[in-house]
């Protein structure tokens, strides 16, 4: 993003030097993202389990993953839980989706509803690199396809990732 040489504020012209060019970059590359994710009924389209992951956001730069959490409005039917992948490289079998986990512990979605839950692992997978791709994971058929929730996600853009 440029920062312009002179802006306007209020009917007044002010110039600008490169010290508050570089403070305003800096905080605009700084601010926290949030990123949140509705998965509405039908979403998990009631396929077999692996026909159902995908990804729901693609870094453009280097972030780091701050906080996650999930909460639906009504328990799954069936035993399912709900994991977030930090997805590398191609995705061109099932096998790319699993050990990249970026929640602790996965979600179980015939638990508590309407209640945000979901911690961030400690290992190094809370580190997007730019063109990683943040992707759901349910473990099995979540209730026939009638799963409603919401993945909030929040990032921190690292120093230095500007694309």
């Amino acid at each position: 993003m440029a920062i312009k040489k002179q802006i306007t504020f209020e009917g007044l012209k002010y110039n600008l030097d490169n010290r508050d060019r570089i403070a305003a970059a800096t905080a605009v590359y700084n601010a926290p993202i949030a990123i949140t994710h509705a998965i509405m009924s039908g979403s998990t389209g009631g396929k077999a389990v692996g026909q159902h992951n995908y990804a729901f956001f693609v870094a453009d730069r280097k972030y780091r993953i701050m906080s996650i959490k999930e909460s639906h409005n009504k328990p799954s039917e069936a035993a399912c839980t709900l994991q977030v992948q930090n997805l590398t490289g191609s995705l061109s079998s099932s096998t790319d989706w699993v050990n990249n986990e970026v929640l602790a512990s996965a979600v179980n979605l015939q638990g508590a509803c309407n209640t945000a839950t979901g911690s961030v692992t400690g290992s190094g997978m809370h580190n997007l690199n730019a063109g990683n791709r943040l992707g759901v994971v349910f473990s099995a058929q979540a209730a026939a396809g009638n799963y409603d929730g919401v993945i909030s996600v929040i990032l921190q853009a690292q120093e230095g990732s500007e694309t």
